[in-house]
């Protein structure tokens, strides 16, 4: 691999390992309440244009994370599609802060602790396990570091 592309490769095998991890422990929580407010949103058909915020009864919802499991639904169906979305969110956050630690220190040991102290983070493992949106926030905020540093 060539010395311009040994970076992504790493952030590639990162992120991989990090959706394998935490998908191996999907089904050890139950599904809560938000989840399932979620998950029964992300099942509702869209009529029109898409909204920007949704209407779940008593609280509105982000549409990201219900698009999210919408699309995962149809690709892994069931009422874990939600978990799988977040997992695939938090894997390639994972990815992009290697991305951002190796422009910003510079080198592979400084990004690989900090990746490895984010994977390993009791929050980031438990909301990248959720169907929830706090952890679809990550990417963009990470996508602007690495922005910002370049």
């Amino acid at each position: 691999m060539s010395f311009r592309l040994r970076p992504v490769g790493t952030a590639c095998l990162l992120a991989l390992a990090t959706s394998i991890f935490y998908g191996l422990a999907l089904g050890r929580q139950p599904i809560g309440r938000d989840e399932a407010r979620v998950v029964s949103q992300a099942q509702q058909p869209i009529q029109g244009v898409p909204p920007v915020v949704i209407d779940a009864g008593d609280r509105w919802l982000q549409p990201i994370n219900v698009y999210a499991t919408k699309l995962a639904h149809v690709v892994r169906p069931g009422f874990f599609a939600g978990r799988w979305a977040s997992v695939i969110v938090a894997s390639a956050s994972v990815g992009l802060l290697f991305m951002v630690g190796w422009r910003v220190f510079g080198g592979y040991i400084a990004a690989l602790a900090a990746t490895l102290a984010l994977v390993f983070m009791p929050a980031y493992m438990t909301y990248g396990r959720q169907g929830l949106e706090p952890i679809y926030v990550v990417p963009f905020v990470l996508i602007w570091m690495y922005a910002l540093t370049g």
